[in-house]
């Protein structure tokens, strides 16, 4: 996945005001260099892509449930506790991995210097489609990662009910630009208008189904 201004800028959301848009692009121009991904905004509220401690997951294998750094991958309407709902929502999150131990994991596998710097030089370009990099700031004490195909959801009142309380705590809300990015790796991971299958069970015009 190639990412730059020229590119992205195709995709800025219609809502941004002229201002939001020239100060988006300029941020975008400093890529591949570190962008501003946080903002000390929201302290108390929940929304899409941010970063929280004591988030609720159950292990696949085992069945225990764990409490971990973890992203929100839902959208902030659905969870937003204002929006009632007939049927209560739920929330997807994904952990967050260090990326200072997913190097030490490839090196016990005996992967090479040069790969394992490839690896991590395209995570941190945002280059790697089913990954998200999380550059250490605000309350992330270490660059960190999430794979989206690690997804995990429960019942949104577990994390609701934590924020304010102390039970759970943000360590990072995203910046208009480190969200963009976010949104353009959820969009390129989980949905592809190029798939390549065919689906259709339209016939060419004139041609008769089955031959003849």
């Amino acid at each position: 996945m190639e990412l730059n201004e020229a590119s992205l800028a195709k995709y800025f959301p219609y809502y941004l005001t002229v201002v939001e848009k020239n100060g988006l692009m300029l941020e975008l121009k400093k890529w591949p260099n570190p962008l501003n991904y946080y903002i000390s905004m929201y302290t108390d509220e929940v929304l899409q892509g941010d970063a929280w401690t004591q988030v609720p997951i159950r292990d696949f294998g085992s069945g225990e449930m764990h409490r971990v750094d973890a992203v929100v991958l839902s959208n902030s309407c659905l969870i937003d506790p204002a929006n009632h709902r007939d049927i209560p929502a739920k929330i997807t999150v994904a952990p967050l991995i260090e990326l200072a131990r997913y190097e030490d994991l490839l090196k016990s596998k005996g992967i090479t210097q040069s790969r394992i710097d490839a690896q991590i030089g395209g995570i941190k370009l945002q280059q790697v489609y089913n990954i998200v990099y999380f550059p250490k700031g605000a309350g992330l004490k270490a660059d960190m990662f999430v794979m989206l195909d690690d997804a995990h959801s429960f019942p949104s009142q577990h994390l609701l009910q934590g924020v304010g309380s102390g039970k759970n705590n943000k360590l990072a809300t995203l910046s208009l630009a480190g969200f963009f990015l976010f949104l353009f790796k959820l969009s390129a991971h989980f949905c592809r208008f190029h798939e390549n299958v065919k689906r259709s069970e339209i016939q060419p015009s004139g041609s008769i189904p089955g031959g003849m």
